[in-house]
């Protein structure tokens, strides 16, 4: 039984584990090596720690995070909040999924879909009515999954970070409550 829960402080570096296993999965060959060998767990960890600090002392919708978990192993994350970027704000994006993140082992089994409808759930609770995220274009697996569960593809765009650009497709959501609701597709009212 896979279960879904808030993190807690203690999960960081957890956390920061997963984020890098499933960087490495997702990312060998779509990014040059030596960008994915310079993560490191205490790096992630002490960003994940800020991270879930000012989500336990804040009662401002800053970043969320859940957890899927089996038997005390973590399988999946994902995060979420207020838009951090003013351009696709201003395009009536209020909210953000800032990052999910699966193991490949634990993919293709409601994971990431279920981290999305409760994160979703959790952003309509708290006033927000449209959200967004930003994936890589070369990252097909994910792109695909988020056009599946109702995003839809706004634009490109470039991020440079020195020698390479890389493109991120924008997906959003103008009405969460579609993406709240525990029905998949497939199923019937």
């Amino acid at each position: 039984m896979i279960n879904y829960r808030r993190a807690v402080l203690d999960d960081a570096e957890s956390i920061a584990k997963l984020h890098l296993a499933s960087w490495r999965e997702t990312y060998t060959g779509l990014l040059p090596d030596q960008l994915i060998a310079s993560k490191t767990v205490a790096e992630r960890a002490a960003a994940w720690r800020r991270i879930l600090l000012t989500d336990c002392t804040s009662s401002e919708p800053h970043h969320r995070v859940f957890l899927a978990t089996q038997e005390g192993a973590l399988l999946g994350f994902g995060s979420y909040g207020r838009q951090r970027d003013h351009e696709i704000t201003a395009r009536g994006f209020t909210g953000e999924f800032s990052a999910i993140y699966i193991l490949r082992r634990a993919q293709r089994r409601g994971i990431g879909r279920k981290l999305m409808t409760l994160m979703a759930a959790k952003l309509l609770h708290e006033g927000f009515h449209s959200a967004s995220l930003l994936v890589l274009r070369d990252n097909r697996a994910a792109c695909e999954f988020y056009e599946h569960i109702g995003g839809a593809a706004l634009s490109e765009r470039n991020e440079e970070r020195g020698d390479l650009t890389l493109t991120e497709v924008i997906y959003g959501w103008s009405d969460l409550r579609q993406l709240a609701s525990p029905k998949s597709p497939e199923e019937k009212p």
